[in-house]
């Protein structure tokens, strides 16, 4: 009899921790769940930010727009597979709240497994992935290897045979893996986190995309040397006073308008300059000797503003 109780008694503890067990499991859910929301609304607002200025300065941003507006369709699309699965996993649960009560396997077990071999879902689901993975990978290249890595470690499907070797020794696939036998809400909650996965996916590599871009704008490659005098004509014996400079040189952003002014009469673009790419060509007369006074203001679009630089 004392056996018997205590036997009762481990099954009552063991019936209580798998409770608390499968609530843990909610619980990470709802956390994955409210992350994916915010950095669904972050990579929102980045990819807007790209657009923006792809809009002033095509040169340098209008290919990276298309590649992250690519990847954002591409993670767009497979997050809704996954949400839409996860819908039909939970569409029979009276209280999606209660995760003690998602202790079953039969929903996937049914749904992705056919004896030894995979259902036609199954293979949808392993075809869902693999694609991802591949798709993300073919559009960052190998300009942003960091990316690359974390694309291929957190999408990865098992060893070439698509394989994962268990505690015991044995390599199962890696779907079996991961998803059979598990109560639902594990599984639910693993869905989530590969949606998470998603999420961090694109915000990498829009991330990198347009630090890379900053990168190579500051880079040393796009400076050159520009020589400042404190006036234009010197005499002969006089000491020249003047500096040599490392300047910046932008080739891509063109002004959208110039203001200017030669000894106070207004300068026409086209007949005395022409806006190009970087700055300004003047093509206005020597006229004669002695001090002349160029100014005015060149106007740049910046995230969206007209910015204002004088000259």
């Amino acid at each position: 009899m004392i056996n018997l109780m205590y036997l009762i008694f481990i099954a009552m503890l063991a019936l209580n921790m798998s409770k608390e067990v499968l609530a843990a499991f909610g619980l990470m859910n709802e956390k994955f769940e409210a992350s994916n929301v915010k950095a669904t609304e972050s990579n929102n607002a980045f990819l807007a930010s790209l657009e923006t200025k792809a809009s002033e300065d095509a040169a340098k941003y209008s290919a990276l727009y298309t590649d992250g507006r690519k990847i954002k369709q591409l993670s767009q699309e497979y997050f809704s597979y996954l949400e839409n699965l996860k819908k039909e996993m939970t569409k029979d649960v009276e209280d999606t709240k209660d995760y003690t009560v998602m202790d079953k396997a039969d929903y996937l077990d049914q749904k992705f497994f056919q004896g030894d071999n995979l259902a036609p879902d199954g293979k949808k689901f392993m075809k869902w992935i693999n694609d991802y993975r591949t798709q993300v990978i073919a559009i960052i290249g190998e300009d942003y290897p960091e990316v690359k890595d974390q694309v291929e470690v957190r999408f990865k499907t098992g060893d070439a045979n698509g394989k994962v070797e268990r505690r015991d020794g044995v390599k199962v696939d890696w779907i079996n893996y991961h998803y059979e036998g598990f109560p639902l809400i594990a599984s639910l909650a693993k869905l989530t986190s590969l949606q998470s996965d998603i999420k961090a996916t694109e915000e990498a590599a829009l991330k990198a995309m347009l630090q890379g871009e900053l990168t190579s704008q500051v880079s040393l490659t796009n400076f050159e040397t520009q020589l400042f005098s404190e006036k234009s004509a010197f005499y002969s014996g006089e000491k020249f006073s003047g500096s040599i400079v490392l300047g910046k040189t932008d080739r891509s952003a063109k002004p959208v308008k110039a203001e200017l002014t030669l000894d106070g009469r207004k300068l026409t673009e086209g007949k005395d300059y022409e806006l190009k790419e970087g700055g300004v060509d003047l093509k206005i007369g020597a006229g004669s000797a002695g001090d002349h006074e160029i100014a005015g203001i060149l106007f740049y679009m910046q995230d969206g503003v007209e910015t204002e630089v004088p000259v």
